[in-house]
């Protein structure tokens, strides 16, 4: 009796698993007919940066392994605006288009895809309808800003950079400064093109590199703290010196570059935290795509009442010492040379100025 059931359950065992190879080959084999289908396209969606291939996969094996070239004439597919590459099969279900070696799809541009029936699978299928999709690479925007100086006190000067060309109309017209925290109030700035010394300052290299230039960005906290770039006792001694080897700029005109100088259009109130806000219509002059605008791009704040706060040094202790004017020290302070001395101030003095009135 026990054989009886052990081999019956044996032979019910072994009808289960050829049922359930049976379900299984038909399911594959019901993916391997009928007609060939796009599953997926690459690049796609928005932003796309630096993209040299256009891929294309099938949901199951279209060509045999052997010659993965092809020539244009034998791929269905329109892209708008043209592109110039070379078709390739990666594998039996992948089709590539790579650019050219130097080349790279244009930023600022919506590119259309289109890819009608017409690539067979081995079993003659193709596509039941025409596949069509799309994408749009990188649209320009702020990518750093940085302070250069103050042409006064309450007008600071601020290096922008762009991840691409953009017209100097449209940077006018996009960038605004605000009051911290608010839209209210807006103010127009005015751009002007960085002067070639600054060029090489800040080690610009090339519009697609978020490195355009060297040094730190601009202070972004909550633009509620001190004027960005300097301390408020800005000492006279302060100096900017080029970079070492710095790489040449690309020629640039006074319409069209990545980098700009900006200021505010008229006086910043004084000791006031303020925003730089990128609103969109930024203009590229490598495609038609306009800039969405990506809001706050940096913070900074204003100097307050100008004001000396004294000569500042060090002791034969090395001692920080400041010597207030209108308060004569309790006991006799020397100053060494060797270690610098300083007139502090609350805003910037220019050498000139120091040498006028001292």
């Amino acid at each position: 009796m026990r054989r009886h059931r052990a081999a019956l359950m044996g032979w019910t065992g072994f009808v289960f698993l050829v049922i359930a190879l049976g379900l299984l080959l038909g399911t594959a084999g019901a993916g391997k007919s009928g007609p060939i289908k796009i599953v997926r396209m690459t690049p796609g969606g928005e932003e796309v940066e630096n993209a040299r291939q256009l891929v294309f996969t099938f949901n199951r094996p279209v060509v045999p392994l052997g010659r993965m070239e092809r020539d244009a004439a034998e791929i269905p597919v329109t892209i708008s605006p043209a592109v110039d590459g070379r078709w390739r099969w990666l594998d039996t279900e992948t089709l590539a288009l790579d650019l050219a070696e130097a080349a790279a799809f244009t930023p600022a541009t919506r590119f259309n895809v289109t890819m009608t029936p017409g690539i067979r699978a081995e079993d003659g299928q193709t596509l039941a309808r025409p596949f069509s999709g799309g994408f749009t690479t990188v649209t320009p925007r702020v990518t750093r800003v940085q302070h250069y100086t103050f042409a006064s006190p309450v007008k600071p000067l601020l290096v922008v950079a762009f991840n691409q060309r953009v017209t100097r109309d449209s940077v006018k017209k996009a960038l605004v400064m605000s009051p911290h925290g608010t839209l209210d109030g807006m103010m127009p700035v005015t751009v002007e093109p960085l002067p070639e010394r600054l060029r090489d300052e800040y080690r610009y290299q090339d519009c697609r590199r978020d490195e355009a230039y060297g040094g730190d960005d601009m202070d972004e906290e909550d633009g509620d703290g001190e004027p960005a770039g300097a301390q408020p006792s800005a000492e006279t001694a302060t100096s900017q010196s080029a970079a070492a080897s710095p790489a040449k700029a690309p020629a640039a005109s006074a319409n069209e570059d990545c980098l700009w100088l900006v200021s505010p259009a008229r006086d910043l109130a004084p000791d006031k935290g303020y925003d730089l806000v990128e609103q969109p219509g930024l203009v590229s002059t490598e495609g038609p795509v306009r800039g969405r605008g990506h809001g706050r791009a940096a913070g900074l704040h204003t100097y307050g009442a100008f004001r000396f706060f004294g000569v500042s040094g060090q002791d034969r202790y090395e001692k920080e010492v400041l010597l207030k004017p209108g308060r004569p020290a309790k006991k006799r302070v020397l100053l060494y040379p060797e270690y610098g001395i300083y007139l502090s101030f609350s805003a910037p003095v220019s050498y000139t100025e120091i040498v006028k009135h001292i």
